[in-house]
């Protein structure tokens, strides 16, 4: 599997800040910067009240106030190579952390969540929903993505995937803990005995997180691969062209499995010239 950045996140259901919550946060964090070193950020709520912090070095959560609720990002650059296009990414409206890549879009200067963020805030300000400006942005923007989008104004957190990403939730009567990592899920069911097993969240599917779980706020459409593959972007040495070619099939007659886009997209990876690739932390 290619590596893309990393999200965690992790709350109380009481609404109660927890120390053990950052424990888990350092924990999984140190887990993800192995292979996404590029970069760290994260939106806290802790006894101290909301914090946030972007840098290019590792973040340390055990040396926040207890909080109940932690976003974080591990950043693996594919454009916009500088501590500004850390995340959060935030506009007037929104701050937003994201997992992946939309599809011709950044330089070296300015990165493609950026450039995304900013056409995700245009829409809102047409039409004031974020449902709708979910909507109308992922229906001409393609890619892989994965995001937490936070509305500024009210504080309240959303959710949405597209179906080449994973999310992971994991769940207990205390805490919400969601992660692109399998591997920071386990490290979660082990540090707090949690017995049951985690599930996938569903792709294309904007949600709300609330204190006890997540609710389904509405459905979006993807964007047609085609269109977006006019436009080449580097990413991990391997171009859109190539991914789209994969993408197509299985978007559009379901030719592919998973696990075979996985093959071919791990073959492209490694062969392709400069592209970054390590068995050790898949």
């Amino acid at each position: 599997m290619i590596r893309l950045c990393n999200l965690n996140m992790i709350q109380s259901k009481s609404g109660l800040s927890s120390a053990r919550n950052n424990e888990w946060m350092e924990a999984a964090t140190w887990n993800s910067w192995l292979g996404n070193g590029d970069g760290e950020g994260y939106l806290a709520w802790t006894t101290d009240g909301f914090t946030t912090e972007r840098t290019l070095q590792k973040a340390r959560y055990n040396r926040l106030a207890p909080a109940r609720r932690i976003l974080s990002h591990q950043r693996y650059a594919t454009s916009g190579f500088t501590e500004s296009n850390t995340h959060p990414a935030e506009g007037k409206h929104f701050a937003l952390l994201h997992n992946g890549i939309f599809s011709g879009l950044g330089d070296k200067d300015v990165s493609d969540t950026r450039h995304y963020l900013d056409k995700l805030e245009a829409n809102y300000e047409e039409s004031g929903s974020v449902l709708q400006a979910v909507r109308d942005t992922n229906a001409v923007i393609d890619g892989s993505y994965s995001v937490f989008l936070v509305e500024k104004e009210t504080g309240d957190i959303y959710y949405y995937k597209e179906w080449t990403t994973a999310m992971y939730l994991l769940s207990d009567k205390k805490r919400l803990i969601m992660s692109t990592s399998e591997a920071n899920i386990r490290i979660a069911r082990e540090m707090f005995g949690i017995k049951r097993g985690s599930r996938k969240v569903k792709a294309n599917v904007l949600y709300k997180v609330e204190w006890d779980g997540l609710k389904k706020v509405g459905t979006f459409k993807n964007a047609p691969t085609p269109k977006a593959a006019e436009k080449l972007t580097y990413y991990n040495g391997v171009y859109d062209e190539d991914f789209a070619d994969l993408w197509r099939p299985a978007r559009n007659a379901e030719e592919l499995s998973d696990e075979e886009i996985d093959e071919k997209l791990d073959a492209l990876n490694k062969e392709a010239k400069g592209g970054r690739y390590d068995d050790k932390y898949d």
